[in-house]
């Protein structure tokens, strides 16, 4: 597999396949899959906050070493990720068992 030109190309017993071909088979998100990302993303950074909760106990050298990628990865994950699931489907930011799964 190799990247050119934003595509992804795999070479397969010689043949060129691109990944154009593999998106006709993709679908759309739903309501349902975001739920489901959001809730494993809710999952991902309650992780990241029991890391972060040891990591905070440790000395400052290993601080040092794992702090810094934590609370990058967190942001991401709540400033990126979250957010642009929020954007698309806004019902999911409120309280779950109030939206009801349209999209705005």
């Amino acid at each position: 597999m190799f990247w050119r030109e934003n595509k992804i190309f795999a070479i397969r017993n010689g043949a060129l396949v691109t990944a154009a071909r593999k998106r006709q088979e993709s679908k759309t998100m739903d309501g349902t899959q975001a739920t489901e990302i959001r809730s494993l993303l809710l999952q991902a950074a309650d992780a990241i906050d029991r890391a972060n909760a040891i990591v905070s106990t440790l000395d400052c050298k290993d601080q040092a070493l794992l702090a810094t990628a934590l609370d990058e990865i967190s942001s991401a994950l709540h400033f990126e990720l979250l957010q642009k699931l929020y954007l698309r489907y806004p019902g999911l930011a409120e309280d779950a068992s109030v939206w009801d799964g349209a999209m705005a």
